[in-house]
């Protein structure tokens, strides 16, 4: 789509383009379902910033989780075992920075833990 848009531009006209495309791409609020397969801490102080790995159909998004009750939530959860849905918005190094987030498989022991607000 951005080659296409591209093709019929003057060289001088891409950068405010280029500009207006990633606004658009930043200000989009997407959302994606898929396998956790890796959670990590990345820093702790001053902000927590915990980062996950979801498995989807065609490729694996990493995520980011700002939130410190979040984070804690999903560094307890087994690895492997539950489909989250997210949803957030990407930052400039290609992380999705989640603001969502929905366990679709609850069993026994999401029961007794219990789901994030």
């Amino acid at each position: 789509m951005i080659a296409s848009t591209l093709t019929n531009i003057k060289m001088e006209e891409t950068v405010p383009v280029l500009r207006l495309l990633w606004k658009e791409r930043k200000t989009l609020v997407e959302t994606f379902e898929g396998l956790l397969i890796d959670t990590y801490v990345l820093q702790e102080q001053p902000m927590m910033l915990t980062g996950i790995n979801l498995q989807l159909e065609d490729r694996v998004i990493n995520g980011l989780l700002k939130d410190r009750y979040l984070a804690k939530y999903i560094l307890r959860l087994p690895l492997n075992k539950y489909v989250l849905e997210v949803s957030g918005k990407w930052n400039r190094r290609n992380q999705l920075v989640i603001k969502k987030m929905l366990i679709k498989n609850i069993d026994e022991y999401i029961k007794i833990i219990g789901t994030p607000e």
